[in-house]
């Protein structure tokens, strides 16, 4: 009798867990779809095809005595485009900024336009732009969510039907809780490659272009610890070989007047 009703009660506790299982994932899909958490909605990722998308990187070197009327135009432009400066360094002559190094960020799809506005408008002495191709990287993560929430269907109208035992809707119930946690991981998969390339990087560099002799200067400072020394040593060793030569032959015109 004891069996019995236990029997009774395990029965009745699977059933009430297999109700609440399907009425908390109609309730996940409606806040699902109610408040995504990435670009666009449900239906842009799953049925929108994926478009060849890049992601930039470049760096302009720009050729100013003065870099305040530059970063103003460049700032100004930046703005326009919804991109930021992430860092930025300057050095000044007086009041006078002669060199500024700017890590800016740009919306990706005007990425283009930003670079070519600045080579369009100001001297350069360098500039260089790659590009890297992302849609297979957004393919991939579409499809992983895609899976999933095909699966969390067929999982779902499994337990609203009538055809399974006992034993069974507790393994679907189980797989079900699997596949919603494979779900969320493929649509924040989907967020963050999304986010990652929103942004394309562009470095710019704003000074006054330094001749040869300059650069040679900035390079022998650099190493000036190891280069002067080895500059002494070299100048005394001349100067050595050469009173050694004067020396020969110094003796070899006295020998001959002997």
């Amino acid at each position: 009798m004891k069996k019995r009703i236990f029997t009774l009660i395990t029965v009745i506790i699977m059933i009430i867990a297999c109700l609440f299982s399907v009425s908390c994932g109609e309730d996940y899909e409606e806040d699902f779809i109610g408040n995504p958490t990435f670009s666009g909605t449900l239906d842009l990722v799953v049925e929108t095809p994926v478009e060849k998308i890049l992601y930039y990187y470049s760096e302009i070197d720009v050729v100013a005595s003065n870099t305040a009327p530059i970063q103003k135009s460049i700032n100004t432009k930046l703005n326009e485009f919804g991109g930021y400066v992430d860092k930025q360094s300057e050095k000044f002559s007086g009041k006078r900024s002669h060199y500024c190094y700017m890590e800016i960020y740009v919306p990706t799809e005007k990425a283009l336009e930003f670079i070519d506005y600045i080579s369009g408008n100001f001297e350069l002495s360098k500039k260089m732009t790659d590009s890297s191709d992302i849609t297979s990287r957004i393919v991939e993560a579409r499809a992983r969510y895609v899976s999933a929430l095909e699966t969390r269907q067929r999982y779902k109208d499994l337990l609203a039907g009538d055809t399974l035992s006992t034993s069974e809707r507790i393994t679907v119930i189980g797989e079900l809780e699997e596949i919603e946690k494979r779900l969320a991981k493929a649509e924040a998969d989907v967020d963050r490659v999304y986010q990652e390339y929103e942004y394309s990087k562009v470095v710019v560099k704003i000074g006054k272009q330094q001749t040869n002799w300059q650069i040679f200067v900035i390079v022998f400072a650099a190493f000036s610890p190891i280069t002067v020394p080895l500059l002494i040593a070299g100048i005394v060793f001349i100067i050595y070989i050469v009173r050694k030569k004067k020396k020969a032959k110094a003796k070899v015109s006295t020998v001959e007047n002997k």
